[in-house]
């Protein structure tokens, strides 16, 4: 598993560790250094690791998985991939961005809360993003929200962030800033997408489908990654049309 000078190795262990616990071993220069996958801030620092540790060791697809069936859906409905403004929630190292680009998708606003993925993706993927936000959602200064309402997005996309925990706050606020009748795209793990949910991000969601404020075009269970040892992670892929803002309401943290 050697790449770029380094080596990573995933903890022998049959226990089943939460997803915010896994963790590889990286080896450089005869150094070792444990670190969560979820330690974005570390792993984005050392070019191409993260994307070397999720999609070649553990088969990440999440990226191709939402790509592939919003581009579809935007097909269906007698558009084009052209003519999306696509605002790319916890957008990381820009692996969904990439493929959207790749699907014909001009105009792409990255967003992130560290800026360790900035400079990834400007390092790996340097003409993906038109311009790439590092904000923590929905606390923006009335300058950057005023910007982002102006861009008059019609697609919002969030790959692996929300059953990781990102804020439903967060979400909403990227959520209001599409224009209505636009594109929603996002995964989840299924069991938590319910209205009596005690994750904060899926009773958001799971409440505005029941409402009619996102309108479900199509869904998708598939397999997300492998853990560090080896098991099946799957998730909801969920492709949708904004129907109308999220109620304040609604958001809870």
């Amino acid at each position: 598993m050697k790449k770029k000078g380094y080596t990573v190795t995933f903890p022998n262990t049959d226990e089943n560790l939460i997803r915010a616990e896994e963790y590889f071993i990286l080896t450089e220069n005869d150094q070792e250094q444990k670190l969560r996958i979820q330690d974005y801030k570390q792993t984005y620092k050392i070019p191409g690791l993260y994307e070397y540790v999720l999609v070649d060791l553990l088969k990440y697809n999440t990226h191709n998985i939402i790509s592939d069936i919003l581009i579809n859906e935007v097909t269906k409905s007698q558009s084009i991939a052209s003519e999306l403004s696509v605002l790319d929630l916890a957008a990381g190292v820009g692996l969904l961005g990439q493929c959207l680009k790749d699907k014909g998708v001009t105009s792409i606003v990255g967003a992130d809360v560290v800026i360790e993925a900035a400079e990834a993706a400007k390092r790996e993927r340097p003409n993906v993003y038109n311009k790439y936000y590092v904000e923590e959602f929905p606390n923006v200064t009335n300058e950057v929200h005023n910007e982002l309402e102006n861009a008059k997005f019609n697609c919002l996309v969030c790959a692996s962030a929300l059953t990781g925990g990102l804020p439903a706050s967060a979400f909403a606020f990227a959520y209001n800033l599409i224009v209505g009748g636009g594109w929603i795209a996002f995964n989840l793990k299924e069991d938590l997408l319910d209205t009596q949910s005690q994750h904060n991000g899926g009773k958001m969601l799971a409440t505005i489908i029941k409402e009619g404020i996102l309108s479900v075009k199509a869904k998708q269970s598939y397999q997300h990654r492998l853990s560090v040892n080896g098991n099946y992670l799957n998730e909801l892929a969920l492709i949708g049309v904004k129907i109308s803002d999220i109620p304040q309401t609604m958001i809870n943290d």
